[in-house]
């Protein structure tokens, strides 16, 4: 209200001395006065203390810009890089003290995704995480017990071939966690290396513990046909779980690969162990090469289909919010080439041909979506590590429904389709890879409506949240809307601007006037439009 403190709820950073601070809020006014002072630094130990106010040291700035809700203002250009402390005065009010450049945790991620193993990883993800030259710090702390962790240099190969240097601001900590450390609940706080006892921030609740082991037991694939690959999956299903193990060889299945639970497809090395589909003989190819329902794996494998293809790998179950999941592909190459066979033809629309004749997409499986956009990787739920992989296919490279986890170090072209897609994902790190595409990239915000394809099932007011994309490549997306990245909605998605009537704890009442919706690709799209009702409470 008029004449309260100025309250401050976001501050831009990272910031550098000489550049601009944007401040968001309440209370602010064009004479604001704020005091800004740098906090010294020092090694940082286990005692958390709460910033001070400025002090004597402090600076007296005026805003460059302000409205009610926010302003702006310069750093001192003779301040030394750091963290600072700032207090915003209007009239005879004062804000409370807040940290400029201190650390922002947006989510915490271990190696088992949901949690962390003793001796695993543990990521940290957010803003001005660390800064060039200092070090950053982390600390993990369980009633008296406390582990300091040093956090490890991330290396992008794609960014260093390129001789590109970093951004100051470090958005993703990376630390090893010890092998003895205690299984339970740890509070998770970080450290830039400024601001010394006052630079710690908590950046959320790190869980460790040892997932349900799966069976280690290995079944021998003996022989190169469907049967024998039949007969070992079989064996690993009987004993719920295990290892099919194929040594180095050629070997030709005809029908898809269903991968029970707890089971690994595993081979000798995936340059000298290669699964032929001869897609070009097949009426109707299968719907994936290999799939299962969730809690799967498939490594050091070639798969190779030619002809008419569909999907490659599939998370069967990954379709649904609360399906798939636990699912590792590493060391896999991927190769589905629908020219294979199709003859010297030139098409003049590659890719509608290619569907049409059946060679891809849904005419080449006879289904219905969800199963009509495919991809070499189809994944989709909670723990999904893709890791070193090289997909090369006429369909899509990948499509991620519902994932959290991450995808790093791999290669993906596509030189027809080519579009991408990420949706509806959650708590993904996509890090040092190749996207080599024909098309658009798509990074998709949805919500669609029952009777929409797909809607009703996995994109039901669902959007992206929490994703991080570091250290890739994306090149030759040229074809169909030629993006690289977008953020997108589709038809009947609904967005209001306007003031609210009021607010429960989780719900909002909308007012009766000044209602603005915006739906589809433009407003005027009426035949998408939903009616949002005045005064429904949401």
């Amino acid at each position: 209200a008029l004449g309260d403190a100025p309250v401050v709820s976001t501050v831009s950073s990272p910031t550098m001395p000489d550049q601009t601070v944007l401040v968001s809020g309440e209370g602010f006014a064009r004479d604001t006065e704020i005091r800004i002072a740098r906090l010294k630094d020092g090694k940082p130990g286990i005692e958390i203390k709460e910033a001070p106010a400025p002090g004597e040291d402090a600076r007296s700035v005026m805003p460059l810009q302000s409205s009610g809700r926010s302003l702006k203002f310069v750093v001192p250009k003779a301040f030394e890089k750091g963290m600072y402390v700032a207090s915003f005065r209007t009239g005879d009010k004062d804000s409370e003290v807040v940290r400029i450049n201190s650390p922002i945790a947006l989510w915490v991620q271990g190696d088992q995704f949901s949690h962390s193993t003793p001796d695993g990883w543990l990521r940290i993800v957010g803003e001005a995480l660390g800064f060039e030259g200092v070090e950053s710090t982390v600390m993990l702390r369980k009633g008296s017990e406390t582990h300091m962790l040093k956090a490890q240099e991330l290396a992008y190969q794609q960014v260093a071939e390129k001789g590109l240097k970093g951004i100051e601001g470090e958005y993703c900590l990376h630390v090893s966690l010890p092998e003895e450390l205690e299984k339970g609940d740890w509070e998770v706080w970080v450290h830039n290396g400024f601001g010394g006892a006052f630079g710690w921030q908590q950046a959320g609740t790190a869980r460790v513990g040892v997932p349900p082991k799966w069976p280690t037991d290995v079944f021998r694939v003996e022989g190169g046909d469907q049967r024998a690959i039949e007969t070992a999956v079989a064996k690993a299903k009987e004993n719920g779980g295990g290892t099919v193990y194929f040594p180095a060889g050629i070997y030709r299945p005809t029908k898809a690969i269903e991968v029970p639970p707890f089971t690994t497809l595993k081979g000798e090395d995936s340059g000298r162990v290669e699964l032929y589909w001869p897609g070009r003989t097949m009426k109707v190819p299968p719907v994936a090469l290999v799939y299962g329902k969730s809690d799967f794996a498939v490594e050091d494998l070639t798969l190779i289909q030619t002809g008419r293809h569909a999907a490659g790998i599939m998370c069967e179950n990954g379709f649904a919010p609360d399906g798939g999941g636990n699912v590792t592909v590493r060391n896999v190459v991927i190769r589905l080439n629908a020219f294979s066979g199709v003859g010297s033809r030139s098409f003049q629309d590659p890719t509608a041909e290619l569907i049409d004749r059946g060679l891809i997409g849904p005419s080449g499986i006879g289904g219905k979506e969800p199963y009509g956009r495919v991809a070499a990787l189809m994944l989709g739920g909670d723990n999904i590590t893709v890791d070193n992989v090289n997909v090369w296919s006429t369909g899509h490279p990948f499509i991620l429904d519902w994932v959290g986890g991450i995808v790093k170090d791999s290669v993906f072209s596509s030189p027809v389709v080519g579009r991408y897609w990420i949706r509806a994902c959650h708590r993904l790190i996509f890090e040092n890879n190749q996207v080599e595409c024909g098309g658009a990239v798509a990074c998709y915000n949805v919500s669609y409506p029952d009777d929409y394809p797909f809607g009703g099932r996995q994109y039901t007011t669902t959007s992206n949240r929490n994703i991080l994309l570091m250290g890739n490549r994306f090149f030759k997306s040229w074809k169909n809307d030629a993006e690289v990245l977008t953020v997108d909605s589709h038809p009947a998605v609904n967005l209001y601007i306007g003031p609210i009537a009021g607010a429960g704890k989780d719900t909002i009442q909308l007012p009766k006037e000044n209602q603005y919706v915006f739906s589809g690709t433009s407003v005027g799209d009426q035949k998408c439009r939903k009616t949002i009702e005045p005064e429904k409470t949401y």
